[in-house]
């Protein structure tokens, strides 16, 4: 079993944690480009593509690992439960559950926090599901991103820079990391999601392992597309998404 860095530890996480978030950016600002030339590439498509980079990805850090006869738990896939992990559980199932309450809440939400939703979400809108059938899609983005992300951002890439520092500067980095990461929704985004990060991590920590924060990140961007599909039908947004 390998527990040392490899060469190939270092060119996957250049891949994932930069590369990719790299051509991620360039490539939204792609769409916008073609959105305000009245060619807005289909979101099914861009889903499928979102779907084949991220599990390509996560296939070669299954292969790396495989390769070098590393164990599942280094990558995250640990689970040994005490209080702490039951607790993350917790902490997990009430956030679930009051962004639940939050999408229920829509029907009888004003058209003041329907507008104010809005406007959050207006960013990122190219890539949001806007029929039924692209939600369905987003569901399997979701998962995937809940998935993926939390084996590279947290399992992997805390292992990695353990190897450098601290734990706690490692999970810092993991987070902020992840946070860049998705810069192309703007910038008013990022530290919204490096905050989003800090949870994911400190479940991660508390818990030790992967399983809590990539359930709890699947459902919050399942639930989340749910939220921004249901508030764009809203009869205060026709008139802009009409």
């Amino acid at each position: 079993m390998t527990t040392q860095l490899v060469v190939l530890d270092h060119l996957y996480v250049l891949l994932y944690a930069v590369i990719y978030p790299l051509v991620a950016y360039f490539s939204y600002q792609r769409i916008l480009k073609l959105i305000a030339q009245g060619n807005a590439p289909p979101r099914n498509k861009l889903y499928l593509e979102t779907l084949f980079g991220q599990w390509a990805i996560m296939l070669l850090g299954v292969l790396l690992w495989l390769g070098l006869g590393r164990s599942w738990a280094s990558m995250g896939f640990s689970f040994d439960p005490d209080w702490l992990f039951y607790l993350g559980a917790l902490i997990a199932v009430g956030v679930i559950v009051l962004l639940v309450l939050q999408i229920r809440g829509l029907k009888s939400a004003s058209d003041e926090r329907i507008q104010a939703l809005y406007k959050q979400v207006e960013p990122v809108k190219p890539i949001l599901p806007h029929t039924r059938t692209e939600l369905h899609m987003f569901y399997r983005v979701s998962i995937t991103a809940g998935i993926v992300e939390e084996v590279l951002w947290r399992g992997v890439l805390i292992w990695y820079l353990s190897h450098f520092m601290p734990l706690w500067a490692a999970a810092v980095i993991s987070a902020v990391g992840f946070g860049l990461a998705h810069s192309y929704q703007g910038k008013a985004q990022v530290p919204k999601v490096i905050a989003l990060g800090a949870v994911f991590t400190l479940l991660y920590l508390m818990t030790g392992s992967i399983w809590v924060p990539m359930v709890l990140h699947a459902c919050l961007d399942i639930l989340q597309g749910r939220l921004v599909h249901d508030a764009m039908k809203h009869p205060s947004l026709q008139s802009v998404n009409g």
